[in-house]
């Protein structure tokens, strides 16, 4: 993820063998309300990474079709933006968020506009355009999202309340890989058990 920050690559890079036995799992499937969730720390500083089907997100994958969907998606990234809200550390430790990063191939996906110019050109154009919204309903699409937070009190941080589903409640599973300090661990989380502990 070209987004992570450096820290971030070396420190999951550490625990490579932990998650060795699952990436094939969890990174070749693409399924509907299940998301990954990684946390690292070093220092003070905690960087979350997400990886989710864009339907999780946004409600559909396909290219946005109308204004509808545009300002869907726009209204949706706006919302991953504020990593403040997604991710709630204990008060004490005094953390604040330093950095987002967001990336989905709907964000910049412009519709098709028809061009007609005689009766041929339009019959071989709506032939394509349909080929291709077709194409659009059966693609899979995925959304990336890191933040980067920066904690006064690093040693305060036992928990993470994460209310990636309230916020977006296609989401039903996040399925989480974490180290934080010499510590490392997985976990499962939804809405019923939406708490990180360390």
């Amino acid at each position: 993820m070209p987004f992570v920050k450096p820290f971030s690559v070396l420190l999951l890079a550490s625990f490579t063998p932990f998650v060795m036995a699952s990436e094939n799992r969890q990174h070749s499937s693409h399924e509907h309300g299940v998301g990954q969730l990684d946390v690292a720390q070093e220092g003070a500083e905690f960087q979350i990474a997400l990886t989710s089907p864009a339907v999780n997100i946004f409600g559909f994958e396909h290219a946005p079709h109308d204004q509808e969907d545009r300002e869907m998606v726009k209204t949706r990234l706006a919302e991953l933006e504020k990593g403040g809200m997604l991710f709630v550390f204990p008060k004490g430790a005094d953390c604040r968020l330093e950095d987002v990063h967001v990336a989905t191939s709907l964000a910049g996906h412009e519709t098709h506009e028809k061009h007609e110019h005689e009766d041929h050109e339009k019959h071989d154009h709506e032939k394509h355009e349909h080929t291709d919204h077709e194409d659009d309903e059966s693609a899979h699409s995925d959304v990336m999202a890191s933040w980067h937070f920066d904690c006064a009190h690093p040693e305060a941080v036992g928990r993470i309340d994460v209310k990636l589903f309230e916020h977006f409640p296609q989401t039903e599973h996040l399925r989480v890989q974490w180290v934080i300090g010499n510590k490392q661990g997985a976990a499962e989380l939804s809405s019923k058990n939406a708490v990180l502990q360390f």
